[in-house]
């Protein structure tokens, strides 16, 4: 039902900030691959593309590592981006048009990492896992590559290019990261002033599926059988412990708890319903807004600096990789 979720909300004003710090080293990876596949665009794609409709669909885009990348490859993976957004009734061509460039950027820069992985002689690529994974793809997309034999050899290729650039990351570009308490300490000190414990409740609850049920119990529950008749009824895993949970904060929990925000200690509500059945609350207790604590952040900043610390690690991998793959233009 409800799950137990550490207690910490960051404000509006520190969440920016924490984007604004990835998202100047992400950035730095989106303009290098963008600069990459403007530059194909203004070169040969618009041409390619040409020549597909008139009946050459495996016009050369670019030579990455020696493998040719096609207008037939660019078509796929537009044909797939399209296929994802079909349900929400947009304009497939349209946003095939509009996502052309992005997705040029991501195919090249994903050639690129998987030819320069593939000369790496400590990492060795396994393709049991991703071809299985592609298989139950195509098995459950059947509509979309059905007479077209083509799109599975290159969802198989897409998918265990994929999964071996995330291994071998993982391996070998991520795998000597850390963050240090001191990195933590030194950010939360120069953050602190932007962030606010939330307020939260703890509470226990009684979880009946029948409302009858529901409504008798109610009747006869007071703070001192509360918790023994939450042992006794409830069908909840937490009714061994007296139905006790928390701390929350509101957004850990459901529009129909965020009650408990305005009762007083040792109230009891009456009969609650839910998608989980039907609920008796009873506040046991709540803590206003306070100042921020480390140990209520903690998590979420070493989350932050450890995603921070890997953009700037993927950005040197890519770098390297582009100096050292041979990549080559094809724009007539």
């Amino acid at each position: 039902m409800v799950t137990t979720c550490d207690n910490m909300k960051v404000l509006g004003y520190w969440v920016a900030v924490i984007k604004k710090i990835i998202s100047i080293v992400v950035s730095l990876v989106a303009f290098a691959a963008l600069i990459i596949g403007w530059r194909y665009y203004r070169h040969g794609v618009n041409d390619a593309l040409h020549r597909q409709n008139s009946g050459n669909s495996f016009g050369i885009i670019a030579t990455v590592g020696g493998e040719q990348v096609t207008v037939q490859d660019l078509q796929f993976e537009l044909d797939l981006q399209a296929s994802e957004v079909a349900s929400d009734d947009l304009d497939i061509e349209q946003t095939a048009a509009n996502l052309q460039n992005a997705v040029l950027s991501e195919l090249l820069e994903r050639k690129i990492l998987y030819a320069h992985l593939k000369r790496d002689q400590r990492f060795s690529i396994d393709n049991r896992k991703c071809l299985t994974k592609a298989q139950k793809l195509v098995a459950e997309n059947v509509h979309f590559y059905s007479g077209y034999g083509y799109r599975e050899d290159k969802l198989r290729r897409k998918i265990c290019e994929q999964d071996a650039i995330y291994r071998y990351s993982q391996e070998h570009i991520f795998a000597g990261i850390t963050v240090s308490d001191t990195e933590i300490a030194e950010f939360f000190a120069k953050n602190y002033r932007h962030l606010k414990r939330a307020p939260t409740v703890s509470f226990r609850q009684i979880v009946l599926a029948d409302e009858r049920q529901a409504k008798r119990i109610r009747h006869r529950l007071t703070v001192a059988n509360f918790s023994s008749h939450a042992q006794q009824s409830s069908i909840t895993p937490e009714a061994e412990n007296g139905g006790l949970l928390g701390p929350f904060t509101k957004s850990e929990l459901p529009q129909v708890f965020h009650t408990l925000f305005s009762m007083r200690r040792g109230q009891i509500t009456g009969v609650l319903k839910s998608p989980y059945g039907f609920h008796i609350l009873m506040l046991v207790e709540k803590r206003v807004a306070g100042k921020a604590r480390l140990k209520d952040f903690r998590q979420q900043i070493e989350l932050s600096i450890f995603d921070n610390k890997r953009a700037v690690e993927h950005q040197k991998w890519l770098e390297v990789a582009m100096h050292a793959v041979p990549l080559s233009i094809h724009s007539s």
